[in-house]
């Protein structure tokens, strides 16, 4: 079983890098002490884009990785593509 992101998307932003467009959605979590931080989910071009729109509840199959400290998050496409070909 996939892990699983829900969130409400916040803002998309696209990107560019070696001429390969992507975009990223991103999230707002709220923090216990009334603080907040972002939470930004690459989504790689073989993701049809027409699925997210800014404001949208969205649950998304995710891959994590780990880098000086941070944590990175993009949309697993195959299993995403899979969930679609369900719908």
């Amino acid at each position: 079983m996939p892990l699983m992101f829900q969130g409400k998307i916040k803002g998309i932003k696209p990107k560019q890098f070696d001429n390969v467009k992507t975009h990223i959605l991103q999230f707002i979590e709220d923090k216990p002490d009334g603080s907040f931080d972002t939470i930004q989910i690459k989504v790689s071009s073989d993701v049809p884009m027409t699925e997210f729109k800014k404001e949208q509840t969205v649950s998304v199959p995710v891959l994590l990785a780990s880098m000086d400290n941070q944590i990175y998050y993009r949309i697993d496409a195959e299993v995403y593509k899979q969930q679609l070909a369900r719908r």
